[in-house]
């Protein structure tokens, strides 16, 4: 697996909010499940990779696709706080 930048990879493995990785099946990303394994202490971590659509998402055919599904995560995050509630938070990793 491919590692992140040394200077990213300790604010990424701290985020601890829900995410969304999206990006066209023809990006100039790394594989969103790389990137997705990064997020060690969310406690939600969303991949969603539309056909058809590049880098220049609001050109894609598509791109309606890409944005119901940011409504839908947007929409979902009250819900996952709630569900969190008293649930103790994940250790977060140490920031250099």
């Amino acid at each position: 697996m491919e590692e992140l930048a040394p200077l990213a990879a300790a604010e990424v493995a701290a985020v601890d909010v829900p995410v969304l990785l999206a990006s066209g099946e023809r990006d100039v990303t790394r594989p969103l499940l790389t990137e997705a394994a990064a997020f060690i202490a969310a406690r939600d971590v969303a991949v969603f990779r539309p056909r058809r659509m590049a880098h220049m998402h609001t050109f894609a055919p598509t791109r309606r696709l890409l944005w119901e599904r940011l409504d839908a995560f947007v929409a979902q995050t009250p819900a996952l706080k709630d569900a969190a509630g008293s649930a103790p938070a994940p250790p977060r990793p140490a920031l250099p």
